[in-house]
């Protein structure tokens, strides 16, 4: 590629606007790095997400706590028409609308400082020269533009450009990756609060799902109810499991009976626990593309924020030089396995064991253990990891 074919040159690019490469543009050195971010999408746009966070989280990214649309208490898991109600007495998580949530973090971006290409997709990345070249088109106007940049972050998703362009990897196995459908639900907020209060739920079975779950979140006047399986698992129409499970009265009851579907959304989400690598030649993955969901509920957002910062500390502190070598990569994924990589193994490991087949009905018995029920809970909360010594008391498998 000739010099003057290049629109502009960047130290940093940053592939993709949501969680993950926002918050890594709010925390990287843009005094000392150009940084430019491009999403294909309007950056406040809502996503298919439960839009979930914990206090940890809150507290950990300055995300005001009465902007979220409902504070939740505890979860409820059903299991074959087993429940088990998780009670904290207190608010553990805050559920939002994803919109509002993306403004919050786009307001911490510094304007004058990062370059935001908003509705720009990156079409093609190749290396030459110690420099990535991205192929950008203007969604809009349809024009074409080109750009390099030293350094890579990849927050664009399972489906990530950068991870198959940096052959970190080329795609998620079907055995990695799910499918989710989900519909917005309109209720009164009076019918809410006497319903769902302050609970979001789960559900698991192949009454609900051919391998996953189903997730009840109920926000102010509205609730998100969605169903996710393995891509690998999906025998029919995964809408169709999501319109059998919305009308099902055993599940619902009268509770859905005065709301309306006002939306409806499918996205993919990574549920195969710790994936590495989750860097490459002067490219880094952070969020969705770099596998950070948790199995067991497919919650990523806390993880893509988490990761992110993660990434921007790694880099603010090794390139002064502007010189991307692997030890900044080795560096950031150290430290997300330290952060963040035993809630993914135990949220696979939980994931698995909760929809395998077994000849004993091993999971009623440890929704019935209250100890192990609130071990699942708080991974499911994002609380805390459940610890070796709690589970090893429910003979659970070595490996699902």
């Amino acid at each position: 590629m000739m010099k003057e074919n290049v629109n502009d040159s960047f130290d940093i690019a940053v592939i993709g606007g949501g969680p993950a490469g926002l918050t890594f543009t709010r925390f990287i050195d843009s005094r000392n790095f150009s940084v430019a971010l491009f999403e294909r999408d309007n950056l406040l746009k809502e996503k298919p997400c439960a839009g979930v966070l914990s206090l940890r989280t809150l507290t950990q990214f300055d995300i005001p706590e009465e902007k979220a649309e409902r504070k939740i208490t505890g979860i409820r898991v059903y299991y074959r028409g087993l429940v088990r109600e998780i009670s904290y007495n207190r608010t553990v998580m805050l559920n939002f609308d994803r919109s509002v949530l993306n403004k919050i973090l786009v307001s911490y971006i510094n304007r004058e400082e990062i370059h935001l290409f908003e509705r720009f997709s990156v079409t093609q990345l190749y290396f030459h020269d110690d420099y990535w070249y991205l192929d950008v088109r203007n969604q809009v106007t349809d024009k074409h533009l080109k750009f390099k940049a030293k350094l890579i972050i990849g927050a664009d998703g399972v489906n990530s450009i950068v991870a198959k362009a940096t052959n970190i990897r080329k795609v998620y196995s079907p055995n990695e990756v799910g499918l989710s459908v989900q519909y917005w639900y309109e209720l009164p907020e009076q019918d809410i609060n006497a319903h769902f209060d302050g609970f979001n739920e789960i559900y698991y079975g192949r009454d609900v799902t051919p391998f996953g779950y189903a997730w009840v979140v109920p926000n102010k006047t509205k609730i998100r109810i969605g169903v996710g399986a393995l891509t690998s698992k999906i025998d029919r129409n995964l809408k169709s499991y999501l319109d059998s499970f919305v009308s099902s009265k055993t599940f619902f009851g009268e509770r859905l009976e005065k709301g309306r579907i006002i939306n409806y959304q499918s996205g993919m989400t990574p549920l195969c626990g710790v994936k590495k690598p989750s860097y490459g030649k002067n490219a880094i993955l952070v969020g969705d593309a770099a596998g950070h969901a948790l199995p067991i509920t497919g919650e990523g957002i806390a993880y893509a924020m988490r990761g992110g910062k993660i990434a921007a500390e790694i880099i603010n502190k090794s390139l002064k030089s502007k010189r991307f070598t692997s030890k900044v990569g080795q560096e950031y994924e150290r430290r997300w396995l330290k952060d963040f990589g035993s809630d993914l193994k135990w949220g696979h490991f939980l994931m698995r064991y909760f929809m395998r087949k077994t000849t004993k009905d091993t999971k009623s018995k440890l929704l019935n253990n209250e100890k192990l029920a609130y071990a699942v809970g708080n991974i499911c909360l994002l609380y805390t990891s459940p610890s070796p010594r709690d589970l090893s008391t429910s003979r659970m498998p070595s490996s699902a």
